[in-house]
């Protein structure tokens, strides 16, 4: 009941929680370096949908 269907434009989204800033940022800039390079290599759709990446920076803390 009140099931909705996807619809087959929707976008695919992947969020990433990373350190961006701070004492530990050349981690997470080296992951998303290594996701955008694999997305240009590869493509980025899955099954006709668009992947889309959600980048969000931790500051290097760990809550």
């Amino acid at each position: 009941m009140g099931a909705v269907a996807a619809r087959a434009d929707d976008a695919v989204k992947i969020g990433l929680i990373l350190p961006m800033t701070g004492g530990q940022a050349s981690t997470g800039k080296q992951i998303d370096n290594a996701i955008k390079l694999y997305m240009q290599q590869k493509g980025d759709t899955v099954a006709g949908k668009k992947i889309e990446i959600i980048l969000k920076d931790d500051a290097a803390v760990p809550d």
